[in-house]
């Protein structure tokens, strides 16, 4: 699953964010887990079975979104 539109707002939001500054794999985690705290998808317990495979999803999306990411730093 790495469309972007087929999860959740707060990955978007991260890959959004990621567009401006610096574009590396601990920015990209540091707002992920930022939007979802923000959105709530951490405190929902249906969803704790699907965040890491988003994650994984995000970070691959990022390594094909932006020429200079960073995906070691």
């Amino acid at each position: 699953m790495d469309h972007i539109g087929h999860m959740p707002l707060a990955y978007q939001c991260a890959l959004d964010t990621l567009d401006n500054g610096e574009r590396t794999a601990s920015r990209l985690r540091g707002l992920v887990d930022h939007f979802e705290r923000s959105t709530g998808l951490q405190s929902t317990p249906e969803m704790a079975q699907h965040l890491q495979g988003w994650r994984d999803a995000t970070q691959r999306i990022a390594g094909r979104r932006f020429w200079n990411f960073n995906s070691e730093a």
